[in-house]
């Protein structure tokens, strides 16, 4: 009788554990204020413009396959003014890994560059699309 209640004690701490893992392996969210879904977090890895497009065309994320690199304007709309320093301005739902600088889909000031937006300082920067050092994609969808 011991043995069967540590059991069913092991196994509820077993399904709790099980619920968090899948309450943060979400693959999607969507802003409630543009309905656009977007991916939960960043590719994770530093890459260039032409690999985060291709990033995002090949995506297949939360049961959906058409993906693409956000627009700046896009970008800029779930960017958050934050009073501390130490996190990414970026609405809850997302998460961006180290830099927090996106490509976008936008061309930017001059031939042969796209817009960034560097969510750690809340700017738009326009960068050389073979340039990647720090770079994430972020990827979004129409619902």
């Amino acid at each position: 009788m011991r043995k069967m209640r540590m059991f069913g004690f092991v196994a509820a701490l077993a399904l709790i554990g099980l619920g968090s893992v899948l309450a943060s392996a979400q693959a999607t969210w969507t802003d409630p204020a543009t309905r656009l879904m977007w991916t939960h977090q960043d590719n994770g890895t530093d890459i260039n413009w032409y690999q985060a497009n291709s990033y995002c065309a090949n995506l297949r994320s939360g049961g959906y396959s058409d993906w693409r690199l956000a627009t700046i304007t896009e970008l800029e709309a779930i960017s958050v003014e934050r009073q501390d320093s130490d996190s990414h301005h970026i609405k809850t739902g997302i998460l961006l890994s180290f830099s927090g600088s996106v490509w976008s889909s936008s061309a930017g000031e001059a031939s042969g560059e796209a817009w960034v937006f560097e969510f750690n300082i809340r700017y738009r920067n326009s960068c050389q699309l073979s340039w990647g050092h720090n770079l994430r994609a972020l990827c979004v969808r129409r619902p």
